[in-house]
């Protein structure tokens, strides 16, 4: 393989080497179940669809696209190219446990999906926030964080963590709070996401 050559040939210690070979193997496997899945779920449709999860080409620079370890089976479930739409859950946080910023989840639906908003605002206890839960995440309840019963329909985007939520009203994007190792990088929930939605109001 050529990898094993190159680190043959290293001058230098080869830090992460087995990761990035190991990234790069399942980046392979990745693209050809990309291609797969949009193959399989477009093949007789008439309708376009959602245009993120056509995108099954990986990425134009970085050689490590489209990996999904640690996922294992559950790819197929959640991957954008690979399905349509998940299931979007809903937890209730004990606020003095919650880190957020911006507008209240519930507040920020209200104007593009109010009756979600409805629906949630009623299941929620006083003194609790909102907070989405993607399907790879697993929620350790207690009194402090409850499971809500609303649920809605989503279609995962390309950054598979962000969600596409519509209804006969109107549609947003949700960001979950989960964290994925794609493309080389690890996408959750910085100090830097959380400034965002501060900054964007004070633009």
């Amino acid at each position: 393989m050529v990898l094993r050559k190159l680190r043959s040939e290293l001058t230098v210690p080869a830090t992460n080497f087995d990761r990035a070979a190991a990234e790069l193997a399942d980046s392979v496997v990745g693209l050809a179940r990309a291609r797969e899945g949009v193959a399989r779920r477009y093949q007789s449709r008439t309708s376009l669809g959602n245009m993120e999860q056509l995108v099954c080409e990986g990425h134009p620079k970085h050689p490590c696209a489209k990996t999904s370890l640690g996922l294992g089976d559950a790819y197929k479930d959640v991957l954008p190219e690979q399905v349509e739409t998940i299931q979007l859950r809903f937890v209730a946080v004990r606020e003095q446990l919650a880190r957020t910023s911006g507008m209240p989840l519930i507040a920020a639906l209200r104007s593009q999906i109010p009756g979600l908003a409805d629906r949630l605002a009623a299941e929620c206890p006083p003194g609790f926030v909102v907070v989405p839960v993607h399907p790879c995440q697993e929620v350790a309840l207690s009194d402090d964080v409850r499971e809500l019963a609303t649920s809605i329909a989503a279609e995962p985007l390309m950054s598979v963590r962000t969600l596409r939520v519509s209804d006969e009203t109107g549609c947003v994007h949700i960001k979950t709070s989960v964290g994925f190792q794609l493309t080389g990088a690890i996408r959750g929930i910085s100090y830097t996401a959380l400034a965002g939605p501060v900054i964007a109001e004070r633009a």
